[in-house]
């Protein structure tokens, strides 16, 4: 942790509304621990195999299986190495160390973040409902999860809010302080097979750290470098490594899944992507006519067994296809595009019930509390259940009151801000912030998205958006 970060956390030691969010989140997570094993996302097959080999065998170092789906090259190697590392220290153990890590990086993330919304917003308030919210979510069910989502969200969280820090406290970027910034990007690189993408989709906030008018282009561009250079150095040798072990040059084969599922969503939109005679398509109009998730398996399973396609030629495949389905149909992707956008998370902005409840259902396959709409109609009384609909319907308010000032009110007031002169640096921080926030959507949008792919955003438009409500006084400009 860098000197501004600690200073700035270390500010918040007096402060009622940080004590008070970090030991709810504190005190959840313990139980979450205590109470849940490692929960059962079908996922965790795939990391668990794949540190079993790092820890058993040595022929992954220079081939892949030759099987459709090779676990050594459709997942990334960074969370099977912390997998294979927990093993390695705590045994049977593991399990329960790889939770308390990732509650404690996460918890490590909230305060850095709360540090950051504070300044932001000028209240403690605004930044303790933002970290509340985004602390209670469904992302605690990842935490306890032997899944990439939790210490993948936390990097990113704390990659934003160190740089936003830089920013608003007018603190130049040191050497080491790019270089730990880097090191997170790495992280992130090598944890997801978009890991990249979503560092360079964090770009505008790191572009605003490193902005200082007193340094030379020089020093600008070596912090810069430091920056990017160990995710996009991540990037390469692995993609190298592939080579090596393949004779192909590619990150992962995540390809081979992730890009089915907006064709497949376009298709059931009225695109009409499968004519042709190329392997790819013919084996999706035989194999998989109705287009489910279960039958993009079966389809790899033939390219691969019967057309002799490798798994980054099946990847390839359905990249050239997404593309070709995209620009031939753009009206249908816009449309798919707009319906990818998951209501759940704007009512659960700022509703811990709403995700507590959701959380304990990813994690155990059952409802903590019957569905709002039945407490509200009768069939599930009980005073708790009540009480939970009460906290659930006053969340869902405030949530999606939130939001909409965050997407409609936030723009207006700081067009307003930029034309009235010069722009002071909580204002150029917030457009940034909305910016990044809107990319991370849109980008998902464009492929596909599941609440746990941009909850890392909910914190942010919710201080965007109580900011939006309330934006009080200006600050000096920037300049």
């Amino acid at each position: 942790m860098n000197a501004l970060v600690l200073r700035s956390v270390t500010n918040l030691f007096f402060s009622g509304w940080f004590w008070a969010v970090i030991l709810i989140l504190t005190a959840v997570r313990i139980y979450g621990i205590i109470a849940y094993d490692g929960t059962g996302f079908p996922d965790r097959f795939f990391y668990l195999h794949y540190s079993d080999l790092i820890l058993t065998e040595t022929w992954w170092l220079h081939e892949i299986a030759q099987e459709p789906l090779p676990v050594t090259a459709f997942r990334a190697i960074g969370y099977p190495l912390v997998i294979a590392a927990a093993k390695l220290i705590a045994g049977e153990g593991f399990v329960s160390l790889i939770q308390s890590v990732q509650a404690f990086v996460s918890l490590a993330a909230c305060a850095i973040l709360f540090a950051a919304l504070s300044r932001l917003t000028a209240s403690n308030m605004k930044a303790g409902l933002a970290v509340l919210g985004y602390g209670l979510s469904v992302g605690l069910s990842y935490e306890l999860s032997l899944l990439t989502d939790s210490l993948f969200l936390s990097c990113w969280i704390i990659l934003v809010s160190v740089c936003l820090l830089h920013w608003l406290e007018k603190q130049p970027f040191s050497l080491f302080d790019a270089l730990t910034i880097g090191l997170l990007a790495l992280v992130m690189t090598s944890f997801r097979g978009n890991g990249i993408h979503m560092v360079l989709l964090a770009v505008p906030l790191v572009a605003l750290a490193v902005f200082n008018r007193q340094a030379s282009i020089l020093r600008l561009g070596f912090v810069g470098i430091l920056i990017l250079l160990p995710s996009l150095a991540a990037y390469a040798g692995i993609a190298e490594w592939n080579r090596y072990r393949t004779g192909e040059r590619f990150f992962t084969t995540g390809a081979q899944i992730a890009l089915n599922q907006p064709v497949f969503a376009m298709a059931r939109l009225g695109a009409d992507p499968f004519q042709g005679d190329d392997p790819l398509r013919t084996a999706i109009r035989e194999i998989a006519p109705e287009l489910t998730y279960e039958q993009i398996y079966q389809v790899n399973t033939h390219l691969y067994s019967s057309e002799g396609m490798t798994p980054h030629q099946i990847a390839s495949a359905n990249t050239a296809l997404y593309l070709d389905t995209v620009f031939e149909n753009p009206g249908v992707f816009g449309r798919m595009w707009l319906r990818n956008f998951d209501e759940k998370f704007a009512t659960g902005l700022i509703n811990p019930a709403f995700g507590l409840n959701q959380a304990h259902l990813l994690a155990t396959g059952d409802r903590a509390f019957p569905g709002f709409s039945s407490i509200v109609k009768g069939d599930s009384p009980g005073f708790t259940n009540i009480a939970y609909a009460a906290v659930y319907g006053v969340g869902i308010v405030l949530s999606v009151v939130v939001f909409a000032a965050a997407i409609l009110l936030a723009p207006v007031r700081l067009i307003f801000r930029f034309l009235s002169g010069n722009p002071d640096r909580i204002t150029v921080g917030i457009s940034a912030l909305w910016i990044v926030s809107i990319l991370v959507h849109a980008y998902y949008g464009a492929l596909w998205v599941e609440l746990r792919y941009v909850i890392m955003t909910a914190p942010l438009l919710a201080a965007i958006g109580l900011w939006a409500i309330r934006p009080g006084r200006t600050t000096p400009s920037f300049r």
